[in-house]
């Protein structure tokens, strides 16, 4: 048994070298990803020297241009390699539907916009030049017909270009995964060689897509290249590499020598992405950096490659335009490529935000500021003279049901009416407790949501007959809605507690903070829920109050779907999928149950939302004594549920509000858990026990602990698992064994 520990101790130890080693082996491709960026750059911005010897200027301005545009001729080159070497790589791609609504996402949507934007900045730099006077025989429809031709702007050529290869990327994936590696290797070297004929006899006048299948082989030789070398260590990258950019110099040096000896005539034929120098340097170029091992975080700077590509072209000719004479390139190819990577850099970084954030955010902080006006400008602050009090308490069920405990504490200290305002769903359990004089409900689910704007801003009239003498929002992490409705309702003093500091810190938290006259500030580490809420209490009521567990009171009316006989209750579902046990565990966990002498009386008593009664049909499929199965899925409403698990002998859930439910009625539950918040919400940690059942969470401790609540968010490793597996790691770790023998235990 120890042999068979250590076994696995030591697999898992490898598997996560492994993966260390892939994470930093990849540092190396987003390296080229800059370098080749960078040289882009420096080709459109050399161009201006090295193409042309103008007459009358000293001939090192020709030799630097000609530098520019020689030793950099790699970079396309390498920018479709690492292209291929990650697309086709990816077995996703094989769906047509998949792939080709991705990149019309990711590239297509920005590239067409951005085509806009430049045939547009042409335009107006055409009536500009017309309005000063000068000669030019461009016209507006010429633009928008090299636009249709798929040049809108002499840099995006190259986008254009890739929908030819786009197209074929899913028929090229399964090409992939059905033959050997060596006929798809041979493949790829034919095709880059017969990029060379097709190069120098074909004459693209449209780039949608027909260039494409000139470019296909450095696309192949990209992903060639990286599964070879991915199987392989190599002491010669560096050499490679330095053996590359010696071909470029070579290619450099001839160049010169045709300028300086009167072959000007030769140099455009001497130029090109499918030159045989070109060819065998950027490949071995790729090759090396395919075997280079390299630290550092070279992957910010590389995500907004494909921005800056698009955008760099732009700055380049804005300063062209702006700059009133012709410079020495010893001074301004450097300063000219500063600028242009800063600006393009600081741009890109804008619109990958931009991106990340997407429409529906955005939409948000639009609705946002339209929010803070009503907030700022109704705010209703003259209030009765009197000890009643208003409680906010707008958030998810869970969350309200552990608050209950410091919500009695309003009601044991106070002698005025207490009126309450939380989530409409929760209404009927806060009717229930006895601690409140009034409930007013609101729909938490529209509150939320950024097409609901009629809803958020009806508020102020649906709530302008509640007043009090003061007003008290109780919600640590809250959103900007509860400061909406804090406005909305008429107090002589409101009262707030401070949020987390990645809420506290945004600009319309910190606006609409100055509706308050009282900021209770709680310790920023990390701290149970309920802890939190009851020092928040005993500071607002000026009493030192200690923590216990919260109680729903038995509710008579809605015993009717109480099951008569003995039982357990599986809650399936979860908030999130990638939070859900699979189902197929439970139903396992049930059969072993069922085996057992001490609980094999007991049926099981699957609950859940109506949205949740796939899991049951599934879990009945799987589970082998059918007829102990009492299914409640979608069955109940919130106070039904409530009694059911009151009469449960035990409950078995996700990380969902069940799981404070059975605290509050004193029912043993058991929580299948990733320690993604640990100490926060799991496991209970209370000063005032009085003989309750705590909730026992069933969990493996991992190295990522707390990356919600830290801020740190899922890993790059823990998303790719649940993009295979459809849940968290952390909870994919939890086995059966694991929930039985804490079952075991305590029961």
């Amino acid at each position: 048994m120890a042999a068979e520990k250590n076994g696995k101790g030591e697999r898992k130890m490898g598997q996560r070298e492994h993966r260390m080693k892939n994470r930093v082996r990849e540092q190396n491709y987003d390296m080229l990803r800059v370098i080749s960026m960078v040289c882009i750059m420096l080709i459109h911005i050399g161009d201006d020297y090295g193409v042309y010897i103008l007459e009358g200027e000293p001939f090192y301005y020709f030799s630097l241009g000609n530098i520019c545009l020689t030793l950099t001729t790699f970079a396309v080159p390498c920018f479709l390699m690492i292209s291929g070497a990650f697309i086709l790589s990816d077995s996703k791609n094989r769906d047509f539907k998949l792939f080709y609504k991705k990149s019309l996402f990711h590239i297509g949507i920005p590239t067409l916009s951005v085509s806009g934007l430049y045939v547009c900045y042409n335009i107006l730099k055409l009536y500009y030049h017309i309005s000063i006077g000068m000669d030019t025989s461009d016209t507006a429809v010429k633009y928008l017909g090299e636009w249709f031709r798929g040049e809108p702007f002499y840099h995006l050529w190259y986008m254009y270009m890739l929908i030819g290869i786009y197209l074929l990327v899913p028929l090229l994936v399964r090409l992939k995964e059905s033959i050997d590696f060596k006929i798809w290797k041979r493949m790829a070297s034919v095709s880059l060689a017969s990029s060379v004929i097709l190069w120098s006899t074909s004459s693209f006048k449209v780039h949608w897509g027909l260039e494409g299948s000139v470019y296909l082989g450095y696309f192949l030789m990209g992903d060639v290249l990286r599964t070879y070398f991915s199987s392989r260590r190599e002491k010669k990258a560096a050499g490679k590499i330095m053996t590359g950019f010696f071909i470029l110099f070579l290619y450099c040096i001839g160049r010169e020598y045709l300028s300086r000896n009167g072959m000007q005539q030769y140099l455009f034929s001497f130029m090109g992405n499918f030159h045989p120098f070109v060819i065998v340097a950027a490949t071995i170029i790729f090759a090396g950096f395919s075997n280079l091992t390299i630290k550092g975080n070279w992957h910010n700077v590389a995500e907004k490659s494909f921005y800056m590509y698009l955008l760099h072209a732009g700055v380049i000719d804005i300063m062209y335009n702006v700059l009133p004479e012709r410079w020495n390139p010893v001074c301004f190819i450097p300063v000219m490529l500063a600028v242009t990577f800063v600006v393009s850099y600081f741009a890109s970084a804008f619109l990958v935000a931009l991106q990340k954030k997407g429409i529906a955010a955005i939409l948000v902080d639009m609705v946002s500021v339209m929010d803070l006006l009503i907030i700022r400008c109704r705010n209703r602050k003259d209030g009765p003279q009197n000890e009643d009090i208003i409680l906010v308490r707008l958030d998810a069920i869970g969350d309200f049901v552990m608050w209950l405990d410091a919500a009695k504490e309003f009601r044991k200290n106070r002698k005025g009416k207490i009126i309450l305002i939380c989530n409409q769903i929760c209404s009927e359990i806060a009717g229930n407790t006895g601690y409140f004089d009034e409930v007013i409900g609101l729909n938490y689910g529209k509150l939320r949501h950024t097409s609901q704007v009629q809803y958020r801003w009806s508020i102020h009239s649906y709530l302008k007959d509640v007043k009090a003498g003061r007003a008290i929002q109780c919600t640590y992490s809250k959103e900007i809605f509860s400061d909406m409705v804090m406005s909305a309702i008429t107090a002589n003093e409101k009262v707030t507690m401070d949020s987390p500091e990645e809420i506290s810190t945004r600009w319309c938290y910190r606006i609409a903070g100055s509706i308050y006259q009282k900021v209770i500030v709680t310790p920023r580490e990390h701290m149970m829920e309920i802890s939190r809420n009851t020092l928040f209490a005993g500071q607002v009521l000026e009493k030192e109050i200690r923590s216990g567990v919260p109680s729903i009171r038995e509710m008579k009316k809605a015993q009717g779907k109480v099951p008569a006989d003995r039982y357990y209750v599986l809650f399936l579902g979860a908030s999130e999928t990638e939070r859900m046990w699979p189902v197929e565990r439970y139903a396992e966990l049930a059969d072993r149950l069922n085996e057992k002498a001490q609980y094999e009386h007991l049926k099981c008593c699957l609950c859940g939302g109506k949205e949740e009664a796939y899991l049951a049909d599934e879990f009945t499929e799987k589970y082998f004594s059918k007829e102990k199965i009492i299914n409640r899925v979608g069955e109940t409403s919130l106070p039904e549920l409530i009694e059911i698990i009151r009469k449960a002998e035990f409950i078995v859930t996700n990380d969902t509000s069940a799981v404070h439910f059975a605290a509050a009625v004193n029912t043993q539950a058991f929580c299948i858990w990733g320690p993604w918040e640990y100490g926060r919400f799991l496991p209970y940690k209370v000063e005032k026990m009085e003989d309750r059942k705590l909730p026992i969470v069933c969990y493996h401790e991992i190295e990522c602990r707390n990356c919600l609540l830290d801020g740190r968010g899922k890993t790059g490793e823990c998303m790719r698992f649940i993009r295979s597996k459809g849940i968290r790691r952390c909870l994919s770790e939890v086995t059966v064994d694991d929930v039985l023998e804490k079952i075991d235990q305590k029961m």
